[in-house]
């Protein structure tokens, strides 16, 4: 007759099988974790930075710390104006390229757009009638650039707003369909 052991060997294994698990993650670790220490090989910093960049130039002996920290705060606002100066360039080209119109869902899923050029009662019902009267009115006054037509979606307090149905989503894209134009749905609950 055969026995049953008194003690399960899975209490023994499924610690063990935890504890080599882990070991192996760190197996797989360590060659990504060195030492910085360069008597001890190569850093991880350096194997990050490869041979795009050459390595640095050791200090010198009579070197000042002062010297060496302003010419990294003279590279740095050189980088930093360079970086303002390519943010400036690709704003400036989005706006030279693209014209955006901004709609807003209103009550009962209605399109409503606020013109600038008017001094009151600026809002205007975007309806099937006038919707081919507006583009075209906008499109002229973009000129050369692209149109894109914004639609924001109502914003509630909590939940999906109730409007557009369905059926008038599908109606704007057929109206909007020759124009680039997208949607601004917020999350329930978010802004």
């Amino acid at each position: 007759m055969i026995v049953l052991p008194r003690r399960s060997v899975t209490r023994f294994f499924i610690p063990l099988i935890d504890v080599l698990t882990l070991m192996f993650c760190i197996f797989l670790l360590m060659p990504i974790i060195k030492p910085a220490d360069p008597s001890l090989g190569d850093s991880p910093t350096e194997a990050a930075v490869g041979a795009d960049h050459p390595p640095a130039e050791p200090r010198r002996p009579g070197a000042e710390p002062a010297e060496d920290l302003a010419a990294v705060r003279r590279e740095r606002d050189a980088l930093r104006r360079q970086l303002t100066a390519l943010r400036q360039r690709l704003e400036a080209s989005f706006n030279d390229r693209f014209a955006i119109r901004v709609l807003e869902i209103g009550e009962q899923g209605r399109l409503f757009y606020l013109d600038p050029s008017r001094s009151e009662d600026r809002r205007i019902e975007i309806t099937q009638a006038n919707v081919a009267d507006w583009l075209a009115r906008q499109q002229r006054e973009v000129g050369d650039k692209q149109l894109h037509v914004l639609i924001l979606y109502p914003r509630r307090a909590s939940g999906f707003p109730g409007y557009p149905l369905q059926e008038q989503r599908r109606t704007y894209d057929r109206w909007f369909a020759g124009v680039s134009h997208g949607y601004d749905i917020p999350y329930p609950g978010g802004r």
